[in-house]
C-alpha cells in the first residue's frame, strides 16, 4: 500500500507477489486479498487517468506475466479467489485495447486544438512543417498531455524555451525524461 501511495508501482506489484512463498502463513493470506483490492483499485484509476496509466502499466504487465505462471489451482482457496479475480482483470486489461487511458499523440492533440480553435495548426515559418506541440507545463514536470496545456510553437522557439528554463539540464540530472 505504501509503495502504491509513493507511486512505486513495481514495488507494489513485487510486494503483492512476494507473499506467494508464504502461503502457509495465515496472516499473509488476509494481506494478499487487501493488496489485490489495492491493485484492482489502481487499475480502475488507470482507466481514467492517462498519466497514472503510463506509470502503472509496466508493473501491471510484470504482475500479469507472473500470475500467468503461478499455478493458482494449487493454492489454498483463500488465495485462489482474490488472485484469480486479479488475473482475470489483468487478462481483460491487456487483451482488450483501450482499457487503460492511453497518452495522446501530438497528432491527436493538434486535431483537438484545430477543432477547438476552428483553424489549422500553424506551420513553422522556418521549416514549413507543423509547429511543435509545446506543453505549457512540461509533461516531465507533471504537466497534462491535454488541450488545456498545449500551444503551437516554432521548433526553435520551443527548444529555446526549454533551454532558457534549464529543463534539459534539470531533466538530464535526474536520469533523463521519464515516460
Amino acid at each position: 500500500m505504501i509503495s502504491l501511495l509513493r507511486g512505486d508501482w513495481l514495488g507494489a506489484g513485487t510486494s503483492l507477489v512476494s507473499f506467494i512463498p508464504y502461503i502457509g502463513d495465515a496472516a499473509k493470506l488476509t494481506r494478499i486479498a487487501k493488496y489485490v483490492r489495492s491493485v484492482e483499485n489502481a487499475i480502475e484509476l488507470a482507466a481514467k487517468s492517462e498519466k497514472f496509466a503510463d506509470k502503472l502499466q509496466p508493473a501491471l504487465k510484470q504482475l500479469h506475466e507472473l500470475l500467468k505462471r503461478v499455478p493458482l489451482e494449487k493454492l489454498p482457496d483463500s488465495l485462489q479467489a482474490p488472485l484469480k479475480s486479479l488475473k482475470s482483470k489483468l487478462d481483460e486489461l491487456f487483451e482488450a485495447p483501450g482499457k487503460l487511458a492511453t497518452p495522446k499523440t501530438n497528432a491527436q492533440l493538434r486535431a483537438e486544438w484545430e477543432a477547438a480553435n476552428q483553424k489549422p495548426w500553424p506551420k513553422d515559418p522556418a521549416t514549413g512543417r507543423n509547429q511543435d506541440v509545446s506543453h505549457i507545463v512540461p509533461k516531465a514536470d507533471g504537466g497534462a498531455n491535454s488541450l488545456e496545456n498545449i500551444q503551437p510553437l516554432p521548433h526553435a522557439d520551443h527548444m529555446q524555451r526549454h533551454i532558457d528554463a534549464g529543463d534539459f539540464r534539470r531533466w538530464g540530472a535526474r536520469g533523463g525524461r521519464k515516460r
